[in-house]
């Protein structure tokens, strides 16, 4: 499957599966051609009223497979099982590795952090516009305390990190601003804590990665501004 390229979505039935393990009930998924997503993450449906049918996700995978980010569209958000249509947005080979959560705003923006895991690589977050496609870094750790190749850095903490668990703060906050956590894999030395990290608030302004004016509903559209006080969040 392409990037850009939309396929059927719906649903196979194995029937009773009660007497199957897990090897065999793999098998018959492979027989089927069910898919075989490496490693689903999180995801995020959006918020805007014209595309609430619209489901994003994210394919972790790891920093040498495809981390992927897909669209499903149902016909019918109520009737799930009526199927739609499934694409890929990011194929894996635009310089993001392992995104984990993910999140979107009323902009039609879809943000997403990394958990590279024990590996040589600090943590990024990356926003997409759904509009245009546009898909850009906005943030990273800092690689004093998390890149274990710079020398004489005894600021060092561990390479073992990720940005995790962002949500879209706009109601709080107001439009651009995001929560989200660091998460340092090493044992605290504090008994009321198990590992160091921080919970952050980071801004990103709405011209970062704007929709195009002429998609109007999609970005900065009235009607996605008008429902903000209305909506249940």
């Amino acid at each position: 499957m392409k990037r850009g390229s939309k396929r059927h979505l719906g649903r196979h039935n194995f029937g009773d599966v009660a007497g199957l393990d897990a090897l065999a009930l793999e098998q018959a998924s492979i027989a089927a051609g069910v898919t075989r997503f490496q490693r689903p993450g999180d995801g995020a449906w959006d918020p805007r009223t014209r595309h609430r049918d619209d489901f994003y996700f994210v394919s972790t995978a790891s920093l040498t497979l495809n981390c992927r980010l897909w669209r499903l569209c149902f016909d019918d958000v109520e009737h799930p099982e009526h199927g739609g249509t499934i694409e890929i947005l990011l194929k894996g080979t635009e310089g993001h590795g392992m995104l984990d959560n993910v999140t979107i705003d009323r902009l039609g923006r879809i943000v997403m952090d990394e958990d590279p895991g024990n590996n040589a690589r600090v943590s990024k977050v990356w926003v997409y516009q759904i509009a245009t496609g546009e898909f850009l870094e906005v943030a990273h750790h800092n690689p004093t305390f998390f890149d274990s190749s710079l020398s004489n850095n005894p600021a060092f903490i561990t390479a073992d990190e990720e940005s995790s668990g962002i949500i879209d703060a706009a109601h709080i906050f107001g439009p651009g601003w995001f929560l989200l956590d660091v998460q340092a894999h090493k044992v605290s030395t504090d008994p009321e804590l198990v590992e160091g990290g921080q919970l952050l608030a980071l801004f990103i302004d709405p011209d970062i990665a704007a929709p195009d004016e002429a998609e109007q509903g999609r970005g900065h559209g009235h009607e996605d501004d008008d429902d903000f006080d209305n909506d249940e969040i």
